[in-house]
């Protein structure tokens, strides 16, 4: 294996999420190189061709950020429908204070979970819209 074929086989072994080890004994085992030296080079080719990598790796990411991203929303829509069903509930109950913090304890008391849902929702819509957006930033260096 010359050096041109060890960068195009590392780059699309990196592409397809192989572990940098596993590169390196196929390194090793294939074109006859040490270890230290195929580690290195392993290395060398993640920095220089990372944004073919990420390029390569773009539709997989974009569909798993797209999927995150929609199944947070749902979440959080569900959660929020959810949490003024309780609120609804809350405000028939008795005389009406409309205080936040009764509230907010009320709902901490009753719905603990869907607390929890739409804390994770946001989270998941944040984590894939930030994701997607360092992925463009990245290809747009390219």
């Amino acid at each position: 294996m010359d050096m041109d074929e060890q960068i195009s086989f590392i780059t699309e072994r990196l592409s397809k999420n192989v572990s940098p080890d596993d590169i390196i004994i196929e390194l090793c085992q294939q074109g006859g190189i040490s270890w230290p030296e195929a580690e290195m080079l392993v290395e060398q080719v993640q920095a220089e061709q990372q944004h073919e990598i990420a390029r390569r790796q773009y539709p997989l990411l974009a569909l798993l950020s797209l999927t995150t991203f929609l199944a947070g929303l749902v979440i959080v829509a569900y959660a929020v429908y959810d949490l003024l069903e309780h609120v609804d509930l809350y405000l028939q109950t008795g005389p009406v204070h409309l205080s936040v913090v009764l509230i907010l304890w009320y709902l901490i008391q009753s719905a603990p979970v869907l607390l929890l849902l739409l804390l994770s929702g946001t989270a998941m819509v944040i984590g894939s819209y930030r994701g997607v957006r360092r992925l463009i930033e990245m290809l747009r260096c390219a």
